[in-house]
């Protein structure tokens, strides 16, 4: 077999399929959705121009993590079994594509540039989609959760696999004829979610160098800090030094003052918060 070439497969009688080198055969139609979380959500917005013509696009992108164990994976290709697969969520505006998936798989290609992953691309009404986008512009998106029917293929013996087990769904090769690629697979989208958030509350801050008004409590309350801390200074001291210990007496209430004022600018400021 070419080592570019995936394993040959063909169709038995019951529509069972059988892969080159697996002694199971699969089946396709498990009664089990894939359940998938999309993490790192971004959107995507652009122009996309053709024959002089702009027209506007946008996208959801993100990495979907399938989820309660269970894995994606190409029959016969060693070493592509995976849970986290590219996502991408699209608009549209043509009723046959409301909310259907594609399934698909890109082998490496050196001069493209990308290495060999699956991709999942879901297709939503625009309305939908303008939902999520106003949630996700607002800042109250964190996580997208879906549930896909699909067409991927299992094990014969994963048929009946409850909830709790794992379960690796599998695209396979092309039928009756080598390939690079596997079959392209589609799917349902039976439900659409996402984690909301509420938006950051925030008081927007005082202007630079505005203080309180004198009538303001605020103030007040810092005069009179200001001047039972001098007061207590004085006190402390046996009360006002005689005239000639004016020198060293002008350096104690300049402290004290200075005391007080620093008590009372942030007595006034843990009162604005």
């Amino acid at each position: 077999m070419d080592e570019k070439k995936l394993p040959r497969a063909r169709i038995r009688d019951g529509g069972k399929l059988e892969v080159e080198g697996d002694k199971h055969a699969f089946i396709q139609g498990m009664i089990r959705s894939f359940s998938i979380e999309v993490h790192d959500v971004t959107y995507h917005r652009y122009y996309e121009v053709y024959e002089e013509k702009a027209t506007p696009s946008e996208r959801i992108r993100g990495t979907a993590i399938i989820e309660k164990g269970d894995a994606i994976e190409v029959a016969g290709l060693a070493g592509s079994r995976t849970n986290s697969v590219p996502f991408t969520l699209r608009p549209v505006d043509k009723e046959k594509y409301y909310w259907t998936a594609s399934i698909g798989y890109l082998p490496f290609d050196w001069e493209i540039g990308h290495d060999a992953q699956f991709y999942i691309e879901c297709y939503v009404p625009k309305d939908a989609f303008d939902d999520l986008e106003r949630a996700y512009s607002s800042g109250r998106v964190t996580v997208l959760t879906l549930l896909l029917d699909t067409t991927l293929w299992v094990h014969e013996f994963d048929w009946h696999t409850p909830p709790s087990g794992d379960v690796v769904g599998y695209m396979v090769p092309e039928v009756e004829r080598q390939s690079d690629s596997p079959q392209h697979e589609t799917g349902k989208i039976t439900q659409l979610g996402w984690q909301e958030v509420p938006p950051l509350r925030s008081r927007p801050p005082r202007p630079p160098g505005e203080t309180p008004k004198e009538d303001h409590p605020a103030y007040k309350l810092g005069q009179q800090l200001a001047q039972d801390t001098i007061r207590a200074a004085m006190d402390e001291s046996g009360g006002p030094p005689p005239i000639p210990q004016k020198k060293a007496s002008s350096w104690g209430v300049k402290l004290a003052w200075a005391v007080g004022i620093l008590l009372a600018i942030v007595f006034v400021i843990a009162k604005q918060q």
